[in-house]
């Protein structure tokens, strides 16, 4: 079952359908039993994986510029939006999950990658990412 993704707007382009894996996942963050329907999950980007994602000692993802600006950043909270990363300027996912996800994932430059987002329903609603191959 795929579930239509919950758009935070409406500008014409083409709706990206969650896949399964993504929608299960949702669930099972937010309400812990994989049985609520109504959780949002937003499309982020499409990338392909650079050399500079893959070296351990960055352990970074780095995000599309543009899809950044167009899908992620209506997303983020007043707070999230001061979490800034200065020098490039780039957006990054970053954390102890991105290393296991790279040793698992067997990720080699080149590979497409499609980055989804649901919000955690913990007492903080924490920003999640899905991140796995089309």
């Amino acid at each position: 079952m795929t579930t239509n993704l919950k758009c935070s707007r409406d500008d014409g382009q083409a709706t990206h359908i969650a896949p399964d894996w993504v929608t299960s996942l949702a669930r099972r963050q937010f309400s812990g039993d994989g049985d609520d329907d109504d959780v949002g999950v937003w499309f982020i980007a499409k990338k392909t994986v650079e050399k500079s994602d893959l070296v351990a000692q960055q352990n970074r993802l780095y995000l599309p510029t543009d899809s950044v600006a167009t899908n992620l950043v209506v997303l983020l909270s007043p707070e999230e939006r001061l979490t800034r990363w200065d020098g490039s300027g780039g957006t990054v996912v970053k954390g102890d999950e991105l290393k296991l996800f790279r040793a698992w994932s067997a990720l080699e430059k080149g590979d497409k990658l499609e980055v989804w987002a649901f919000r955690h329903r913990g007492g903080d609603c924490e920003l999640c990412f899905a991140i796995g191959r089309p």
